[in-house]
């Protein structure tokens, strides 16, 4: 008759351990789930955020061509420059030899 209380005894504080754990068990459920839906949110911004990442690289991309671009602008207009100034010097150049000529003519 004691073991049987014992035993009793000890089934009731197993069951009492049991519905605890099944509580806990039901409460980590209920976490999880909400996690589970936080992280279904998550996945599409970070999708979004992949593609923007891409985009800017494209833009990168584009930013250093025009960059190139104008560099190559910028040094075809200095040797056009250049050649200008060569050109000018050497009609100036001619225009004296051709002041010294007429000067001679009209002697």
């Amino acid at each position: 008759v004691g073991q049987l209380k014992q035993a009793a005894q000890t089934e009731g504080t197993n069951a009492g351990k049991v519905d605890l754990a099944n509580e806990k068990l039901s409460r980590l459920i209920e976490i999880l789930k909400t996690i589970a839906k936080g992280q279904a949110n998550i996945d599409p911004l970070a999708s979004m955020l992949g593609a923007m990442q891409k985009d800017q690289a494209m833009m990168k991309k584009a930013q250093a061509s025009l960059v190139k671009e104008q560099k190559e602008i910028r040094d075809a207009l200095a040797d056009l420059r250049r050649k200008a100034n060569v050109n000018i010097s050497r009609n100036d150049d001619i225009k004296k030899a051709l002041g010294k000529l007429n000067p001679a003519k009209s002697k």
